[in-house]
């Protein structure tokens, strides 16, 4: 089925997440669209394909930082998708850079996938805006 511009709004998700040096889940298990938290894994339920159309990282106002996006696979294994993200004290780097837009999302995760970010350093406030589809 394809969305019309004012179906994807309705559908469109925001969330500010702090990353760490660990890999850390960006979406948790139990959260909307997600598998239920008690199969202990942050990944999309299969019925739904998650397009994220803007990353907004914010320096920590103390040193610069470099964060890595990554994918779980369904297979178990994490593909770079967004690699040495260079994010000063005191900037807000944008992905993609300048502008987003709803109808060409620059990621997707299909079902059973996860989305994990991590930093160099201490940690950094990530801001991603989604929107999902069923399959």
């Amino acid at each position: 089925m394809v969305l019309k511009k004012e179906e994807i709004w309705e559908r469109l998700r925001t969330k500010s997440v702090w990353l760490f040096p660990t890999n850390t889940p960006i979406f948790l298990a139990g959260e909307e669209h997600m598998n239920p938290a008690i199969l202990g894994v942050n990944t999309l339920s299969d019925r739904f394909i998650r397009y994220i159309v803007m990353l907004l990282f914010q320096g920590d106002g103390t040193a610069a930082r470099s964060a890595n996006i990554s994918k779980l696979e369904a297979a178990g294994t994490y593909t770079v998708k967004l690699s040495d993200v260079q994010v000063q004290p005191a900037s807000m780097p944008q992905i993609p850079n300048g502008s987003m837009s709803i109808e060409d999302p620059f990621l997707s995760i299909e079902g059973n996938c996860g989305l994990y970010g991590q930093v160099s350093g201490n940690s950094l406030n990530l801001t991603i805006v989604w929107w999902d589809d069923d399959v």
